[in-house]
């Protein structure tokens, strides 16, 4: 099986030691700035696509039997992964998306962030066919454009939570910790699926340390059992849906038990819609 991790952004092999996959040969695509989205838009092609251009200046044939592409960013790369993610058939080719404090957006007509429609296409089709894989981390770190104060990636993830529930129509679970990651400083989690997690880590940690101490602990702990296993138990659109209707376990608890009643409410009462 032929496995390729591809890094994007103002990042190198020795900054990011271990946010890799096992036995993936590792490329990266070196960007800073508006740079970033620059180099995805000159991949255009007539048809749309950006992600085979890539795939060629790299020397990775697109047609390689059982072909696995892992894309990671920080920072302004993310801009790029945006662009190389905008087509059908080049997200389809991609298996998992890892962003590291890489979700940045400038602040609409509105002052909200701006969208990041192929960030929310491509986690919206992770969570639906299972065979894909998605996380992003922020921060709360100060961004600044040209002079002038611009969203947070912590800001701009909430409004790809907003998108993303509004493009599922249901709402993550929401939490305060990773699951199977200790001592990480975590503000907020919204899960909504095994493969489909979002972390805002708020000002725990520098923009920099995303890459170099963040991801290195994300990528084993999460994306290498799922890569190992995709169908181990965890957050599905099957007990997404038990929750709903109740003939889950955990309905079935909650008529019987007061206190898992309690339980299940209070966990409800921490889901959060962000105001977008």
């Amino acid at each position: 099986m032929a496995k390729h991790v591809i890094w994007c952004g103002p990042v190198s092999a020795a900054q990011r030691a271990g946010a890799t996959v096992a036995g993936a040969a590792e490329h990266f695509v070196s960007c800073t700035g508006a740079e970033c989205r620059a180099k995805g838009e000159a991949l255009g092609e007539r048809d749309g696509r950006h992600l085979p251009a890539l795939l060629r200046q790299l020397g990775i044939d697109i047609d390689e039997p059982d072909l696995e592409l892992y894309v990671g960013a920080f920072s302004a790369g993310g801009s790029l992964v945006k662009v190389l993610l905008r087509h059908a058939d080049d997200r389809a080719l991609v298996r998992g998306v890892l962003l590291a404090d890489a979700t940045y957006e400038l602040a609409g007509v509105d002052s909200r962030p701006a969208a990041s429609p192929s960030l929310v296409e491509y986690a919206a089709e992770a969570f639906e066919r299972g065979d894909r894989f998605f996380l992003a981390t922020a921060s709360a770190n100060a961004n600044n454009y040209q002079g002038q104060a611009q969203p947070s990636g912590a800001d701009t993830l909430e409004r790809i939570v907003y998108d993303l529930e509004t493009r599922l129509g249901r709402p993550p679970v929401t939490s305060n910790y990773v699951e199977h990651v200790d001592d990480l400083q975590v503000r907020h989690v919204w899960s909504f699926a095994r493969n489909v997690q979002l972390v805002d880590l708020g000002s725990a940690y520098r923009h920099e340390e995303h890459a170099t101490k963040i991801a290195p602990r994300l990528w084993p702990a999460l994306l290498q059992p799922w890569i190992e296993d995709p169908g181990r138990p965890g957050l599905s659109t099957e007990q997404h849906a038990e929750d709903e209707d109740g003939s889950g376990l955990g309905g079935i608890l909650f008529g019987c038990l007061a206190v898992v009643a309690a339980a299940i409410l209070g966990a409800a009462a921490m889901r959060r819609r962000p105001d977008f």
